[in-house]
């Protein structure tokens, strides 16, 4: 690269009649140019979800307007029936000791 730009130089300085000092000077000014480098984005497809409908269990009841979750983990002990409340949403409930807490 060095010898690329020192032989520009001097070409420059003999048909501008510079000095070879001159030519020294804007040897080392001159800097290579960084390289830009332009990388495609990858293609991004979409594709639909598949629609997934869970029916609940036997027994279990499910009031109008609400959505069916089924438990994340097994019931806290004998008697517990998993159930929905207005206000706690789904979860374990026992008719003696109430609500599980997690």
């Amino acid at each position: 690269m060095r010898k690329i730009h020192w032989l520009l130089a001097v070409s420059a300085a003999i048909l501008t009649g510079q000095t070879w000092a001159q030519v020294q000077v804007q040897a080392q000014v001159v800097q290579p140019q960084p390289q830009v480098i332009y990388q495609q984005a990858p293609q991004v497809v979409y594709q639909q979800q598949p629609q997934v409908v869970v029916a609940p269990p036997p027994g279990v009841v499910v009031p109008p307007g609400v959505v069916y979750v089924a438990p994340a983990y097994a019931a806290p002990g004998v008697g517990f029936v998993w159930t929905f409340d207005a206000r706690r949403g789904w979860g374990w409930y026992h008719p003696h000791r109430g609500w599980y807490r997690r």
